[in-house]
């Protein structure tokens, strides 16, 4: 946070959101400076920069060596790896998608079978009226005979 937060305020300060060039002094090799080669300490520590370098450049020669022995290989077997990916995932995208059709068929024919039934049960209960309404006539019919039958005895 401390370095975002420097830099934040370097952006703000300089209005360039551009980063300063990297510092890749501790990388040179070479003489100490004018002023100092007189001194042993700064020949020693131009020899420990330039051991440094060497190590640097000793094995970034040694990753280049083995990125080009093994670099091809290792990057065919990971796009080979990256498509057994894909057949395993598109595999599973077919079978998703069978199930989700086989679920939406399954709610489709049980969705028609209650709709059949409803229908069914809608045309019995029509006919039940119907017959309630023909009972009922037929009640209000016989009444009305009983009530004549019972005023011609009076």
């Amino acid at each position: 946070m401390k370095i975002l937060k420097k830099e934040w305020e370097r952006i703000i300060s300089t209005g360039d959101p551009k980063l300063p060039p990297l510092d890749i002094s501790r990388y040179a090799a070479g003489n100490p400076p004018v002023s100092k080669l007189k001194s042993v300490e700064s020949w020693e520590e131009a020899l420990k920069m330039t051991k440094h370098q060497l190590l640097y450049q000793t094995n970034r020669l040694e990753n280049l060596e083995l990125l080009k022995l093994y670099g091809a290989n290792s990057w065919r077997l990971h796009n080979e790896l990256l498509v057994h990916t894909e057949n395993q995932l598109q595999t599973t995208v077919n079978q998703l998608k069978q199930e989700i059709e086989q679920i939406n068929w399954q709610r489709k024919r049980t969705q028609t079978e209650a709709g059949a039934r409803l229908h069914q049960l809608e045309q019995e209960w029509d006919e039940l009226i119907s017959k309630n309404l023909e009972i009922e006539k037929a009640c209000i019919k016989l009444e009305e005979q009983i009530s004549a039958l019972e005023r011609g005895q009076h």
